[in-house]
């Protein structure tokens, strides 16, 4: 059993000159998986001629990152090839205006996980109910990334049978219900969202912010490290399969 980073973005992480580094750290402190997620046809390449045992991957059309340049077609032929883990991040954002066109990408990518099996990572920043209805008995298993919105709407995109991550956004004083009701309900990973972009100039290993956010939410709930570890396991098993591995 090993603590999973859920989401992050290492095909843009790769940039920066300690990624590498960065990694072994991440294996030699308890990381055994990273589920990364590629936006770009760069990305998408990047991964495809860099296998790692530690990395995951899956692709997707963001419903509000300018740099996505990945259509549906390129989306099928990798999932005929069996390259990614999953679909997404795809779903919705209010900061795009283009609401038609935004249910028209969202749908194709769901009907596309249905149709090769594969679970589906969302973004959901506005239009929880859109979403939810999407995805409502359509037989998929999902993970909802970095939701930070509320507890209405957790309970809404929670009634389809969605897991949700945790990351440090919701480590905080105003996110503490919505927080307490994840941990509760114990549908949860953990990750970090890193890309280069992000990475503070101070920071040792963005990677190892995992063991913040455990150690974290260990506190807040009252249970111990090593049961949020299992829990958080089982979770990512049950979405990705053998893509995780075994205890």
């Amino acid at each position: 059993m090993y603590l999973i980073d859920a989401h992050c973005h290492f095909a843009n992480l790769a940039k920066h000159p300690n990624s590498a580094t960065w990694l072994n750290e991440a294996r030699n402190n308890g990381i055994g998986k990273i589920i990364s997620n590629a936006l770009s046809q760069e990305e998408v390449f990047w991964h495809q001629k860099h296998p790692q045992s530690e990395i995951v991957w899956h692709a997707g059309i963001h419903p509000h990152y300018q740099d996505c340049d990945l259509d549906i077609d390129m989306l099928r032929k990798l999932c005929e090839e069996s390259n990614i883990c999953a679909l997404g991040e795809c779903g919705m954002d209010r900061n795009n205006k283009d609401l038609k066109r935004q249910i028209h990408i969202l749908k194709a990518q769901v009907d596309l996980a249905v149709e090769y099996h594969l679970p589906l990572v969302l973004h959901i920043v506005g239009h929880p109910d859109i979403v939810a209805k999407l995805i409502m008995d359509r037989g998929l298993k999902c993970l909802i990334h970095g939701f930070a919105g509320s507890l209405e709407s957790y309970r809404l995109l929670s009634s389809t049978g969605a897991a949700f991550t945790i990351s440090s956004r919701i480590c905080k004083a105003d996110k503490h219900k919505l927080l307490t009701a994840m941990l509760k309900d114990e549908r949860y990973c953990f990750e970090t969202d890193i890309t280069s972009f992000y990475v503070a100039n101070d920071i040792d290993n963005p990677f190892l912010e995992l063991h913040k956010i455990m150690e974290f939410c260990s506190r807040h709930r009252g249970i111990s490290e090593l049961e949020l570890m299992q829990q958080q396991f089982e979770i990512c098993k049950d979405i990705f399969g053998d893509h995780i591995g075994t205890v």
